[in-house]
């Protein structure tokens, strides 16, 4: 299948510069390397793509409609590898977060929050509960988790950090009238 459809490029190739000779000085191949790749090709569909002269070669109909829909497929193709490149340098696509609904709603909503308007291909989708998911089941490409995991054996993640959590609330003090006045906490 390989060879087939190194044999469209030619073909195009072939047709856009008008001879095999120019074709060839395209794809920095011989003449003779082009002639034989059409011949394959026509072989395979079992149809003549060109009327040949000693002078010149023509499309013929077949030709002319398989041309067609090749450089539209051509087409396509560079432009899915454009779109593939440009995914690179971009942050795209969609990220399913299962997250626990506090700590998430809380604390990591914020930030990937911050994270969706940095990145505004990033299409996020938050859902919360506190029971484990099964991120391939359940098509999860991040869970967040607090507490201790069961060992099943098959975990492939490491903790990231232990850390306590301490919440705590400073009285607030305010001055007013050459007078400092406890505010209730």
């Amino acid at each position: 299948m390989r060879d087939d459809l190194n044999a469209i490029p030619v073909f195009v190739t072939v047709v856009e510069s008008g001879n095999f000779a120019s074709a060839a000085a395209i794809l920095h191949v011989t003449r003779s390397a082009v002639g034989k790749t059409i011949a394959r090709l026509e072989a395979r569909l079992g149809v003549a793509l060109f009327q040949r002269t000693t002078r010149r070669q023509l499309l013929t109909e077949e030709g002319e409609q398989f041309y067609l829909q090749c450089r539209e497929a051509l087409e396509r193709i560079r432009e899915a590898e454009e779109t593939l490149q440009r995914g690179k340098d971009e942050v795209q696509g969609r990220l399913r977060v299962s997250l626990p609904v506090l700590f998430g709603q809380r604390c990591v909503a914020p930030l990937l929050f911050r994270l969706s308007q940095r990145y505004p291909l990033l299409k996020l989708e938050l859902h919360y509960s506190d029971r484990q998911v099964n991120l391939l089941e359940e098509g999860f490409d991040l869970a967040v988790r607090i507490g201790s995991l069961a060992d099943t054996g098959s975990l492939r993640a490491r903790a990231l950090e232990s850390t306590a959590w301490c919440c705590a609330r400073r009285r607030s003090t305010c001055a007013s009238s050459q007078r400092r006045r406890l505010l209730p906490g």
